[in-house]
């Protein structure tokens, strides 16, 4: 019936209303450590770790890592009942995290930071990714923290993968709501094609997976792109390291502005394990992602359209020429084997000796 239907989409509308009214709350950190994040999960691991602990005279320490933070509670619960030394690890930050900034509620923030730093004061050693996190783990916790990055596993990359016959440059994974944002890139295509008009003939952009549709579709037609982009759908993480392999290029995003300093996405390590020329922007030029860049050869920070389509163009020539790109592009092989998983492990295999020697020394 036509009333049912008016009433259903008043329903409909009533209900998106509300909920984009309560979206700042129930977006905060605290609120989803409770409601999203498995925070029950920890009741269970906890009494699972504490059994093997019990039976189990070899275990020597407890280790987490964030996120989601109740691995951190599970941790902090079973080192103490075990007596064990922890190591607390952090992928990203937890309440101090930048890209949930614009969702804090300055009450509500102070409490998650203090439940925060309560669950860490029992932690012997925290483990940021970056020197910046380092810092400002310190910073909070008044701790030792050391700097151990993400990495990669050369297996995953042992089986040679052809490129592309056509200049590909390919990005994986979500913008986070547009945080991470190639508006700059497309500026730059749009500016090439209009000067070149042939130029973009034989290019494709493609974003693989995460929110990027949703975020970019609309940008895409008002720069009248959608020819030289392609949308992939979400892909198993072999498929996703594929892409990457066979692309001409890989398009690294992330967020120019301080409080992403510290950030290593685990992209870039897989990469630097690709071995393909890495353009990234939307990038805080002096923070972590632009120093790695600078380390390894592998790549170059462009933030501005006129630089961008500068890379672009010297590297659509080169492409056309030979079919591979030496601009921006040495690899330091030593120091790229620095970031496999295999060195990482030793650097945090290193710490777990000295935690524990510590600990036994004080018994």
């Amino acid at each position: 019936m036509p009333g049912d239907a008016t009433r259903g989409g008043y329903l409909k509308r009533s209900i998106s209303a509300f909920l984009g009214i309560m979206r700042p709350i129930y977006t905060l950190p605290l609120i989803r450590m409770v409601t999203v994040e498995p925070f029950t999960w920890h009741l269970r691991a906890r009494r699972e770790a504490a059994k093997l602990a019990r039976h189990d005279s070899d275990i020597a320490l407890v280790f987490s890592s964030y996120g989601p933070s109740s691995a951190h509670f599970a941790a902090h619960d079973v080192s103490r009942s075990a007596n064990l030394p922890w190591v607390a690890e952090f992928r990203d930050l937890w309440t101090n995290n930048p890209y949930m900034h614009e969702r804090h509620i300055p009450l509500l923030t102070r409490l998650a930071q203090r439940i925060e730093v309560a669950v860490m004061r029992s932690a012997k050693l925290l483990v940021g990714i970056s020197e910046p996190m380092k810092s400002e783990l310190e910073a909070i916790h008044h701790k030792v923290v050391v700097a151990i990055p993400s990495g990669f596993d050369p297996d995953d990359y042992a089986t040679p993968v052809p490129l592309t016959p056509r200049f590909t440059l390919t990005y994986t994974g979500v913008l986070y709501g547009g945080r991470r944002d190639p508006s700059a890139l497309f500026e730059a295509l749009t500016s090439l094609q209009e000067e070149y008009p042939d130029i973009l003939q034989h290019f494709e952009l493609r974003f693989v997976g995460g929110d990027t549709e949703t975020v970019l579709s609309r940008h895409i037609s008002s720069q009248r792109l959608a020819h030289v982009v392609t949308f992939y759908p979400n892909v198993p993480l072999t498929e996703s390291l594929r892409m990457q392999r066979e692309s001409t290029a890989l398009l690294l995003l992330s967020w120019n502005d301080p409080r992403d300093a510290g950030t290593l996405p685990a992209k870039l390590f897989q990469y630097l394990g690709a071995r393909r020329p890495i353009l990234a922007t939307s990038v805080y030029p002096q923070g972590s992602i632009a120093s790695l860049l600078s380390q390894t050869g592998c790549g170059i920070v462009a933030n501005e359209a006129r630089d961008i389509k500068a890379v672009l163009k010297t590297w659509l020539e080169e492409h056309g020429d030979t079919g591979k790109l030496r601009s921006n592009f040495s690899p330091d092989e030593v120091a790229v084997s620095e970031y496999t998983w295999e060195a990482q492990a030793r650097k945090l295999a290193h710490e777990f000796d000295v935690v524990v020697s510590k600990s036994n020394n004080m018994l």
